[in-house]
């Protein structure tokens, strides 16, 4: 009995670490097995794409969003020059200031612009479109001048091609069909060494080749894809404005294009699938663009002409973008826009916009004020004569009244300049 005991003992003692080794083998086998399949290229690629779609709606949604189909919005607005060109230095003291306004549900529109030198007003026009109706107030005429102008303010404003969730489905849509369409075969893998900011980087390189049979595969079946949707040719309808039949047609004639090599599309990812580059190439041209916590820079390559696009902040509250575009002569520059909230649906935007070429600069700055309001405008429509019967004397004073206030401007000296160059030239 006990011999018996000790034998069946002893057999469960080897059948212990039989069991432990299979169970380490089917975890090692399961282990790698899941690592190969969350980082085979089709993994990859959809996890990429997904946090670039990720990354943009994270922004889109932070954006501003204003509400014109229920609010009149007025902005107000000035714009100036300054420069160190030659004959140009005076237009730092020239002002474009506008004001335009907005009330979709009213059908009301207002544009207005002055001309301003020395903080003094030289010429004003002002445009209204009230009760289906086109007015211009001109300077020095005290009578509207009632225009021929017919449009549609429907079609003009309509309200379903800016709204938002529409944009937001279709580029949602799109991403989905996209990675759906990608023939994941086609993709290639390899080990790669990338620069970026003077560092070299170990990433994973995947290519896919651009060829004319990938190409035409992957419009097809991005083709059929929006046909199979109907949500989605519906919101395309919205934010095109062509009907649905007409989209059809476009995409069902995508089956008898031509198509030719077209290049080679690069995803170079970390080993934590995190982006690092995306670039594009083609036997004339290279483009790519760096990530970090989103684009960072932006570069397009073509022979000896380079061009490279620096995102230094990107977010609801500044964009700011430096830009070197080199085509033997270096010309830089910046974009730079700023946003603040002053009040309630009230908000102070600026932009800048600079460039620079040898010893020369110029810059464009902006300062605009955008708020809802209860009214963009009154006025007295009693007052006007038709454009038609407007009489030529009364229109000949007009013009004389504007050309004694702007004869001795800054702006028309600077034409005059302009002119006598150019008749000096021929």
């Amino acid at each position: 009995m006990t011999d018996d005991l000790k034998k069946s003992n002893s057999k469960g003692d080897l059948l212990i670490p039989i069991i432990l080794g299979v169970i380490i083998v089917i975890l090692l086998f399961l282990g790698c097995t899941f690592y190969f399949l969350s980082n085979s290229t089709s993994r990859i690629v959809s996890k990429v794409v997904n946090s670039l779609y990720d990354d943009y709606k994270s922004k889109s949604d932070s954006m501003i969003q204003f509400d014109f189909e229920s609010n009149p919005y007025v902005i107000d607005g000035d714009i100036v020059i300054d420069t160190n060109i030659s004959g140009l230095e005076e237009l730092k003291n020239d002002k474009l200031k506008f004001r335009m306004g907005l009330d979709y549900e009213n059908e009301k529109l207002l544009s207005s612009f002055s001309f301003i030198e020395y903080s003094n007003p030289l010429v004003s026009l002002v445009y209204y479109y009230v009760d289906s109706n086109c007015y211009v107030k001109i300077d020095d005429y005290d009578k509207l001048v009632k225009t021929q102008d017919e449009f549609s303010f429907d079609e003009i404003f309509n309200s379903d091609s800016s709204k938002k969730e529409d944009l937001d489905y279709v580029i949602y849509e799109f991403k989905n069909i996209f990675l759906d369409s990608l023939d994941n075969n086609s993709f290639k893998k390899s080990s790669d060494t990338i620069e970026i900011n003077g560092k070299k980087e170990s990433v994973s390189k995947l290519s896919y080749r651009l060829s004319e049979e990938n190409v035409k595969n992957l419009n097809e079946n991005i083709s059929k894809g929006i046909l199979s949707n109907d949500k989605l040719l519906e919101k395309l309808s919205n934010l095109t404005q062509k009907d649905i039949e007409h989209l059809k047609n476009i995409l069902g004639s995508i089956d008898n294009m031509t198509y030719e090599d077209s290049g080679e599309i690069s995803f170079y990812v970390q080993s934590s699938n995190k982006l690092r580059m995306i670039e594009y190439s083609n036997d004339d041209t290279v483009m790519s663009a760096i990530f970090d916590d989103g684009i960072e820079k932006v570069s397009v390559k073509n022979g000896l002409y380079e061009t490279d696009f620096t995102i230094n902040s990107f977010n609801k509250e500044v964009i700011d973008i430096d830009y070197v575009i080199n085509y033997g002569t270096p010309i830089s520059g910046s974009i730079l826009l700023t946003n603040e909230e002053i009040g309630e649906d009230k908000f102070q935007y600026s932009t800048d916009f600079s460039i620079n070429l040898l010893t020369y600069s110029l810059s464009v700055k902006g300062n605009y004020v955008i708020e809802s309001v209860d009214n963009i405008f009154d006025l007295d429509t009693s007052n006007y004569v038709d454009i038609e019967n407007l009489d030529v004397n009364e229109l000949n004073t007009i013009m004389e009244n504007i050309s004694d206030k702007i004869k001795n401007s800054n702006l028309v000296k600077i034409l005059n300049n302009f002119a006598g160059g150019m008749n000096s030239m021929m």
